[in-house]
């Protein structure tokens, strides 16, 4: 008898673990990529998004591997969206800098930041992956922008946009 339990609950284990291995599926879709599927999206992403004179986009960011609790190493997946939505942060952060560096200096090169950073509204970045929060913060962002605080896009730069360099 407690032969038999054991094996049970040695069966129960392993298909546990197998239906844990891989979360990549829900109810037969897709809900999460590997580093390969994400860096795709990434790419395909900074292929759409014009960035400043200048400004070059970063290798899509894989994270490294981690071990588990067993010591085992693991590799990471990723939200579907998540290449998409750092390709875009990148690009606002691009021209976030370009506006602000521009700031004084070229009145073209500012506005045309400016008319840049006035699209953040209407992609993913704002419409899918920021809350109610992040989006408000988005907006008075663009509210000082529009004034001309450069201030308030040095702060945003030093302290969102420290992948972006």
């Amino acid at each position: 008898m407690i032969r038999r339990n054991i094996v049970h609950v040695v069966m129960t284990i392993t298909l546990l673990a197998a239906g844990c291995d891989s979360p990549r599926q829900d109810n037969g879709q897709q809900t999460f990529l590997d580093p390969g599927e994400m860096a795709a999206e990434y790419y395909q992403e900074t292929e759409r998004l014009k960035l400043p004179p200048g400004a070059q986009w970063k290798p899509a960011p894989i994270l490294p591997s981690y071990p588990d609790g067993s010591g085992v190493m693991r590799g990471n997946t990723y939200e579907i969206g998540w290449g998409k939505s750092t390709a875009q942060a990148r690009w606002y952060c691009a021209w976030l800098s370009e506006w602000a560096d521009q700031y004084g200096k070229d009145a073209a090169r500012t506005a045309t930041a400016l008319e840049q950073l006035r699209k953040l509204p209407t992609m993913e970045q704002y419409t899918r992956f920021s809350d109610d929060g992040t989006r408000v913060h988005f907006d008075q962002l663009l509210a000082k922008f529009e004034l001309g605080d450069v201030s308030a896009a040095h702060n945003h730069l030093r302290t969102n946009c420290v992948d972006a360099d």
